[in-house]
């Protein structure tokens, strides 16, 4: 029986959360009863901070993954690529793929071909590479071994490589296409199926990661480790017009504005997506194209040799050192690895805990930058662009970058640029001191290391922040989270400094820090030149001085990415969607219902822009709010002040009250949102392109933003945003979901399906859906094969 054939017999989550039992090692001490779980703080055996050396550890940097160029009479790959499980997506064939969509494509009939709508840059050749998901022991903490999950990517010559955690980072460029064949050599022992999503990218549903499209491992006696093809255009979507009814897209009239830039991937299988990421399958997806490169090239960004990706994450380890106890590849690890290093001893296991029985969201003790614990990486006095990410399942950081006095701990706060959130960098950048990331937020950030430098070298007010390894002086730049969430519902739960119940930070008072704040997360060192025991001779005409390199000239009146606030039809011309995400029946639901892997519960016209309201009414919970296929843009926030007054923050042209009539019922009218909106900034500080310091609450404005792209929104609880959201270029299946990953894999995840209708004559049907209908899924775009899918024999069906 594998993990499917379990799951339908056991009944859903249940059955997942029994089957995550045994892939994971569990820690010594009586068995937990039925139907309770365990949190790390519980656990008597778990590794605790202060027994790990901080700031030892070089930051890890993942390798990039390498491509081959896809040429006629060059390289192909071996089988064709489509000639493995769930074949390739028809939009493929519109203009890469030779011929038609095989008659035994899975995909069914052939979808209209709309080779127009891809954004391509022209005589340019697709880019092959070939990965695998597996499992292998590695020392994430030194001195310990743990079973993990990981990427690896195949060389030019077909070698295979090496997994990490994260995993190998993927660098495309705009409009140059990616195939990247992902095989599953997971130990077939762990049943465990695999689904890649690259988050924050325009990719079609097929290569989009849907939780439902496995990638399946060796099933002995079955069939052997299966592969997927996974086409990546990179693209743009076209501009769109319109109202309802009349949605047009703009042949030619590329949105720029939406070039992604820091992307990440990550696992996305059904009922398991909180178990392997944790397991450590995530890396970043970097795109890159022509305006990048000459911001970079012109000292505008920081070049590639001054960029620095950081994932960072949190995990509890058990500690096992009972060798009857370890796994059996642990303890034969651990036994190689003594064997090849004479003198060095493996104090044990560190098994990485998770408990699936645990809703609120799993939170771990010991923070991870990149895969290593409390990490140090030495730096230039020089200007860096650190690409941030939290690749945690539940928790939220509120970054920030402290100097530390060395006698009196008295830390001083730095200031940077941010220039970008998820996957889109901002109209202008922004100058800040915090960035608040809840999970799967990135951050752009470029941070001036130089500034504690002057013509002269070190200014003196530094001077007493130098530190000595006995080879080079630097100076200490720590990145501290001032959020230490405690609780895996979010913020606000016993926190050290998040007092307001609904948002993060916020005009509060005065907040005492307990004693496990804040969380210091890795360090910077900034390199020092030693100081001459003689005077300096004078310096020669053209001489370099002892300042540091030119920095780079971005400042917060520098244009970046244009941003077009989406058009808003009036009330009547647009479809709304209200969205309610809430707790139920033991678990997490979406308008009272489970994820139902049978049913569309939207189906947006292709091209159409929609209004959706999304709104938290599970009490003290937060919900991050990813939706896959493209950004969408902010327009309203409603919440609660730290007093329990209502707070509001909305674009300027928009009336929420005639888009639902139900805010009237709260208490809604003009002198009630003028108040609002004044204590809005009583709170945070003014909205968008405000200087957040100006009252000094050191909000990260970029949270709830009407000026900026996003894929994440953040629910706090009590909390209503309204978006609005376009579905352009693909057809579905998409998902969207809440980025707890332990919410998302306990049901509160919808699926969405835009479909042709009537406004596009390259795609029009005679009978376009209702757009307001849940619908049973499409059989020949979904990915089951064989009568025993449980929803096989009613997909054409209305539900």
């Amino acid at each position: 029986m594998d993990r499917r054939d379990f799951l339908r017999a056991a009944g859903g989550p249940a059955a997942a959360a029994l089957m995550a039992g045994d892939v994971q090692a569990q820690a010594p001490g009586a068995e937990l009863p039925s139907g309770t779980y365990r949190r790390c703080e519980q656990l008597h055996t778990k590794l605790l901070p202060e027994e790990i050396d901080h700031f030892v550890v070089d930051l890890p940097v993942p390798g990039v993954v390498q491509t081959v160029n896809l040429e006629p009479g060059g390289f192909n790959p071996n089988p064709p690529v489509g000639a493995v499980e769930q074949g390739a997506p028809p939009e493929w064939f519109w203009r890469e793929g030779t011929g038609p969509i095989p008659s035994n494509s899975q995909w069914g009939e052939q979808r209209p071909g709309r080779p127009d709508d891809i954004y391509r840059v022209p005589d340019v050749p697709v880019k092959y590479a070939e990965m695998q998901t597996r499992d292998f022991v590695g020392q994430l903490i030194p001195g310990w071994m743990t079973r993990l999950l990981g990427y690896s990517a195949s060389t030019v010559a077909g070698e295979p490589g090496t997994p990490t955690v994260p995993g190998p980072t993927f660098e495309v460029r705009l409009g140059e296409p990616n195939v990247v064949r992902v095989t599953n050599l997971i130990d077939p022992n762990l049943h465990l199926d695999v689904s890649v999503h690259q988050h924050g990218g325009h990719t079609p549903a097929h290569s989009d990661g849907h939780a439902n499209f496995f990638v399946l491992p060796e099933e002995p006696g079955k069939h052997p480790a299966e592969s997927k093809d996974y086409y990546y255009p990179n693209p743009v979507p076209l501009k769109v017009k319109g109202e309802l009814g009349n949605w047009q897209k703009q042949p030619g009239q590329w949105d720029l504005g939406d070039t992604p830039t820091t992307m990440w991937y990550h696992d996305h299988a059904e009922d398991i997506t909180a178990h392997n990421v944790l397991m450590g399958l995530a890396g970043f997806f970097l795109l890159r194209d022509p305006k990048l490169d000459e911001w970079q090239s012109s000292g505008l960004l920081p070049d590639r040799a001054h960029e620095i990706p950081l994932v960072f994450r949190d995990t509890c380890f058990c500690k096992i050192t009972e060798k009857e106890q370890m796994q059996d590849s642990v303890k034969a690890a651990i036994a190689k690895f003594e064997g090849e290093n004479p003198g060095q001893k493996i104090r044990g296991e560190a098994s990485i805990h998770f408990d699936p029985f645990d809703h609120n969201g799993t939170l771990g003790n010991i923070m991870l930058v990149n895969g290593a614990p409390y990490p140090r990486r030495r730096v230039e006095p020089d200007a860096y662009w650190l690409r941030m990410l939290n690749g945690s399942l539940a928790r939220f950081f509120d970054m920030e970058f402290w100097v530390l006095h060395p006698r009196t701990r008295q830390p001083r706060r730095l200031k940077f640029l941010r220039f970008g959130r998820d996957s889109w960098l901002f109209n202008k950048p922004r100058e800040q001191t915090s960035v608040f990331m809840a999970p799967a937020t990135r951050g752009d950030v470029c941070l001036d290391f130089g500034q504690f430098f002057g013509d002269s070298g070190l200014l003196d007010e530094w001077k007493p922040y130098v530190q000595n390894d006995g080879t080079q002086g630097f100076l200490p730049v720590y990145v501290v989270s001032t959020l230490n969430q405690k609780d895996g519902r979010g913020p606000g739960h016993g926190d050290n400094i998040v007092a307001a119940q609904d948002f993060p930070r916020g005009n509060t008072g005065a907040v005492p820090l307990d004693k496990d704040a804040p969380l210091f997360l890795m360090r910077f060192e900034v390199q020092v030149p030693q100081p001459s025991a003689a005077p300096p001779a004078p310096a020669e005409p053209g001489a370099p001085s002892m300042a540091p390199r030119v920095s780079v000239k971005l400042d917060t009146s520098t244009e970046l990415r244009p941003f077009e606030p989406i058009e808003l039809p009036p009330p009547g011309r647009i479809i709304v969607r209200e969205m309610v995400f809430e707790r139920g029946r033991g678990a997490w639901q979406i308008n009272g219902r489970f994820y139902d892997s049978c049913i569309a519960n939207a189906v947006p016209e292709l091209w159409s822009t929609e209004l959706w309201i999304l709104k938290n009414k599970s009490g003290g919970w937060w919900h991050p709010i990813h939706i896959h296929l493209e950004a969408h843009q902010q327009i309203f926030i409603r919440g609660r002040n730290h007093l329990g007054e209502r707070i509001t923050l909305r674009r300027p042209d928009y009336h929420p009250e005639l888009y639902e009539p139900f805010l009237k019922e709260d208490g809604w009218n003009d002198v009630t949102a003028a108040e609002e909106e004044i204590r809005w900034k009583e709170a945070f500080g003014g909205g968008p392109n405000v200087d957040p310091q100006a009252n000094g609450t050191g909000f990260d404005s970029s949270v709830w933003d009407y000026g900026i792209r996003h894929d994440n929104t953040i629910l706090g609880p009590n909390t209503e945003v309204h978006i609005l959201m376009r579905f352009r270029t693909f057809q579905g299946p998409f998902v969207f979901h809440c980025h707890n990953n332990n919410h998302e894999d306990m049901r509160m995840m919808f699926q969405m399906d835009p479909r042709c209708g009537g406004s596009d004559p390259q795609c029009a049907t005679a009978n376009p859906p209702p757009p307001d209908s849940h619908l049973k899924v499409r059989p020949d775009y979904w990915f089951f094969r064989g009568p025993e899918h449980h929803c096989h024999q009613s997909k054409k069906e209305q539900a």
